[in-house]
């Protein structure tokens, strides 16, 4: 099939610090883009309405940026998982959202697993049980609230957006596989996981993979958006999914994707039930590449905790000057080798794969020589530490091992001072890409591809996925990284004991 250039398709990432929604044509070159931040989102939530508000933004700031008879011929949604949207029969929302990193959730938890052993729901949903899950938060609702009786449906942020677009309700496999509620064997919602929670599936969306048309965007919200007019909806998916698609992933790379929290992820053959159980690896099969399954982990906190930073060291600067001025502020007055810290940046515990909730940051070797910049510089070696951790894991998993690159997405790979410490401490070329947005170009292919425009996916990569630059580790650098490596490791096994 001919590519038309005149086409115009979008993607919407949702996030849980920003909304962005980038439009593109069909080679992938970027051709408006806005972000809008939620000013109501608290540590543990979000206002549904803020999400939603956010998106109207970003709709009206790209309407302004193109010309005025352009519409968006299609579009497709990428958001975080681990939450739920519960709105009532009038569509409205009847409360905020839940996000991840809520404590609630225990004593539903336990009560689910008292019905279903933890490795059979491993094995019904390729998740390790955890109170994040939306499965869990549907129970906390029930049993504490009157929302689950008043609840119309309970959409995954991607089934909102999709609902408020089309009036439709339908989610991604891979978000519906992050509430611990869906039955990969089956492609459908778990009967037996549901009735553990008593929970009714009448309650919640249709799954479809990437790609499915949903519907077009309803009459009523293009006469206010004329940039809507006749667009076409199709799922997306989970956001670290939509961030491996829209970097061109494959299983002869990994990808580093740098966002509110690091995540290491990878596309490789399916793992037995035993070993994967030893890793603690969550697997969704891979649109990209029949037989394939996508995995990630996501260790820490990323951006979030270096944004910390900026709090903490520069608290008379922060409100008033962009957080991207002050962090390539700091970062330029940082060293190449690495500092005299050894830093635990476990500011919101430790996740996979070594998953230790309870953890928190630990910052060991301070002097009367310590200077602020050397606190920023050994909370970011933590998290690259971590990211390496990730990275060795799957590595035995890889053919040609020492050919592997690391693909660089989010926000933390416009740095070039962090890119070149991970080539270092990788000791793997770190690859940035010339797109900015990678979970908005993953949502935008997923459309791209539902609507016909490339013949496969990997068509789809060779149009659209470029190279910007290639980070190469410094091999003096990286030895002494490696010796502090070796070291980090030690001190996070005794962080894990306090």
């Amino acid at each position: 099939m001919r590519l038309r250039m005149e086409k115009k398709l979008a993607g919407i990432d949702i996030g849980t610090t920003n909304t962005k929604m980038t439009v593109y044509n069909e080679i992938g070159a970027e051709l408006a883009h806005a972000s809008y931040s939620y000013p109501n989102r608290s540590v543990h939530s979000i206002p549904a309405d803020s999400i939603w508000d956010a998106v109207l933004n970003c709709i009206s700031a790209i309407t302004k940026q193109l010309s005025p008879g352009d519409r968006i011929d299609a579009l497709a949604v990428s958001s975080f998982g681990e939450s739920l949207v519960a709105i009532d029969p009038k569509s409205r929302p009847l409360s905020d959202i839940i996000l991840r990193t809520a404590e609630n959730g225990e004593e539903e938890l336990s009560s689910i697993l008292n019905d279903i052993p933890e490795k059979e729901i491993t094995g019904i949903t390729g998740l390790f049980p955890h109170k994040r899950f939306s499965l869990v938060k549907m129970k906390w609702y029930k049993d504490h609230t009157d929302i689950y009786e008043k609840a119309y449906k309970f959409l995954t942020i991607d089934s909102y957006i999709i609902f408020m677009l089309t009036k439709t309700f339908f989610a991604s496999e891979s978000t519906a596989w992050r509430t611990m509620a869906y039955d990969l064997s089956s492609s459908s919602w778990s009967k037996k996981l549901l009735d553990a929670a008593q929970i009714d599936s009448a309650k919640l969306p249709e799954v479809l993979p990437a790609g499915s048309f949903c519907g077009v965007c309803q009459n009523s919200l293009s006469a206010n958006y004329r940039l809507l007019a006749g667009t076409k909806v199709y799922t997306g998916g989970h956001d670290q999914l939509c961030n491996a698609i829209g970097s061109g992933l494959t299983e002869s790379h990994l990808l580093n994707c740098s966002g509110t929290v690091e995540c290491v992820s990878s596309v490789i053959n399916f793992i037995g039930e035993e070993e994967k159980n030893r890793l603690k690896l969550q697997q969704v099969r891979y649109p990209a590449d029949e037989g394939k399954y996508f995995s990630f982990w996501a260790p820490v906190a990323g951006c979030s905790s270096l944004d910390w930073c900026l709090r903490f060291l520069m608290s008379d600067k922060f409100s008033k000057t962009p957080k991207a001025t002050l962090h390539k502020e700091i970062q330029s007055l940082c060293r190449t080798e690495p500092t005299q810290l050894m830093a635990a940046p476990y500011f919101n515990g430790r996740g996979f794969p070594d998953i230790l909730s309870s953890a928190r940051g630990i910052i060991k070797g301070f002097t009367f020589h310590t200077s602020p910049i050397d606190f920023y510089q050994g909370i970011m070696e933590g998290i690259t530490f971590e990211d390496k951790i990730c990275i060795e894991k799957f590595l035995p998993y890889k053919n040609n091992q020492q050919e592997i690159n690391i693909l660089a997405s989010g926000g933390g790979s416009n740095s070039e001072y962090w890119m070149q410490m991970k080539a270092n401490i990788f000791g793997k070329n770190v690859v940035k890409l010339c797109h900015n947005e990678s979970g908005t170009m993953g949502a935008m292919i997923f459309a791209a591809i539902g609507e016909g425009y490339y013949r496969s996916f990997r068509h789809a990569f060779q149009q659209c996925i470029k190279i910007k630059e290639i980070y190469r580790p410094d091999s003096a650098i990286s030895e002494m990284y490696d010796e502090k490596y070796n070291s980090y490791l030690v001190f996070r096994e005794h962080c894990a004991l306090m």
